[in-house]
């Protein structure tokens, strides 16, 4: 049996551009990953997992299945290849990002609705493609080829033709990439 949809939260990445593990900085007296969590669970899939590093997010008991990246070194495509080997059998597979703290669960499940088989369904703020982006099992194949960090955008580019977009607000999809993007996140939620 196929299983219709899952959602994989990225959460392996080296943060380089932040000079900590990001994941982990205190956000309104929680870990930043823990609102994305917390945002993207509540939704109707089958299956919810993340995929960390072996430290860090790895030893923190979530409530959600994990998925280990041991060589996240490799950039993200080497945590999108671990979630397509451990959810091969889903229909679609929806990756978002574990730096994407605002993120909606009712977002994700309109691109899992436009996510048919042989269409891919991606985020779009203000022209510029983003995650969260949703993938029909097609496509696993050239997932599982991927290497890099620059993620499954290749993908995207090189089948235009395949891909529907979602457009969305840029205050719904803020991604935390610097120090001073989390402040900014935090002046946000109220909590600076």
């Amino acid at each position: 049996m196929i299983d219709s949809d899952s959602v994989v939260v990225l959460a392996a990445g080296l943060s380089r551009r932040f000079g900590d593990k990001k994941l982990l900085q205190d956000v309104c007296g929680m870990p930043l990953f823990s609102l994305t969590l917390r945002n993207v669970r509540t939704g109707p899939w089958q299956t919810f997992i993340v995929v960390s590093e072996a430290s860090g997010l790895a030893d923190r008991d979530t409530g959600v299945p994990k998925v280990i990246n041991r060589d996240p070194s490799q950039g993200m495509s080497s945590s999108i290849r671990c979630a397509v080997e451990a959810l091969s059998s889903s229909a679609r597979i929806v990756f978002v990002n574990g730096d994407q703290p605002l993120v909606r669960a009712e977002h994700i499940e309109r691109l899992i609705a436009r996510c048919t088989p042989g269409r891919i369904c991606a985020t779009r703020v203000n022209g510029e493609t983003v995650t969260p982006v949703c993938f029909p099992k097609e496509f696993y194949g050239e997932l599982r080829a991927l290497r890099g960090d620059r993620g499954a955008k290749q993908i995207l580019d090189s089948h235009p033709e395949d891909v529907v977009f979602i457009d969305a607000d840029a205050d719904s999809l803020t991604d935390v990439d610097t120090p001073e993007d989390l402040a900014m996140l935090k002046r946000k939620l109220g909590c600076l």
